[in-house]
């Protein structure tokens, strides 16, 4: 925090700020904004001007941008206790990480050139091999052991 802390951000900010994560990383921490300074201590100390209270994971989803504050707020995964502008003021004391973009698939296109459908499909999810339909022809038989026989295929020519 003290690395991306926007001093002229919080120009007029005086107020105490006591965060309480909840989850797999349970942490209690006191923010202290007052002369564009930010100083933090571990632990809850002194009177807050806000409390929050809020799931660890879901308030690093709300940093990233990758989880809305309002439904954070409906399913009480962030609550707080203070006056709302002092939340608003706190972010803006920090830079946006930009929005996020989902992931897009790109599919490749068919070939123009080839008249006839390909033999080759998708891969296989399972195996992540390319699976291959069409016929072949039985070429070669080997017998490897007395129960185990090696088969060998071929496509058959044009």
């Amino acid at each position: 925090m003290p690395y991306v802390f926007q001093p002229n951000q919080s120009r007029g900010l005086d107020a105490t700020f006591q965060f309480t994560f909840t989850g797999a990383e349970k942490r209690e921490a006191t923010i202290t904004i007052k002369n564009r300074t930010l100083e933090i201590k571990e632990g809850l100390t002194g009177k807050p001007d806000m409390q929050i209270t809020a799931d660890a994971k879901t308030w690093l989803g709300f940093l990233a941008k990758e989880k809305t504050l309002l439904l954070a707020l409906i399913r009480r995964k962030i609550r707080f206790k203070g006056n709302p502008k002092l939340l608003l003021a706190f972010g803006k004391c920090f830079p946006s990480t930009g929005t996020r973009h989902e992931q897009v698939e790109i599919v490749p296109q068919p070939s123009k050139t080839r008249r006839e459908p390909s033999r080759y499909q998708k891969n296989d999810p399972a195996t992540g091999k390319i699976r291959w339909r069409g016929r072949l022809t039985l070429a070669e038989v080997f017998d490897v052991t007395h129960n185990v026989k090696t088969f060998r295929f071929k496509a058959p020519s044009r």
